[in-house]
């Protein structure tokens, strides 16, 4: 070990060493950096989404045209889905109560 302190001493200088030490510690902020934000984010995707369960689906309706007109489901539409055997409930919603413009 004394041996290699003294080739050390002789190749490397002060400003050297204090680069290499300044180097390494930037080094290991980064490394700790991006494990704290990988445990810190990790947990977030692994959540299952509660709204977009398997128990809902989303049905739009394909709007032709420029979209002028009634553009939302029909109550023969709306039966016909009630009827489906896979639907238990169904809400009917629109997506905006705001007037549209060209």
């Amino acid at each position: 070990m004394k041996l290699i302190w003294q080739l050390l001493r002789q190749h490397v200088s002060v400003l050297q060493l204090a680069g290499f030490l300044v180097t390494n510690l930037v080094g290991v902020a980064i490394v700790l950096t991006a494990v704290q934000l990988y445990r810190d984010v990790t947990p977030a995707l692994q959540v299952p989404d509660s709204f977009l369960d398997n128990d809902f689906i989303i049905l739009t309706k394909e709007v032709e045209g420029a979209g002028i007109g009634k553009t939302s489901f029909t109550q023969a539409e709306l039966a016909e889905l009630a009827e489906q055997p896979f639907t238990e409930v169904h809400a009917d919603r629109s997506a905006s109560q705001l007037s549209e413009s060209l």
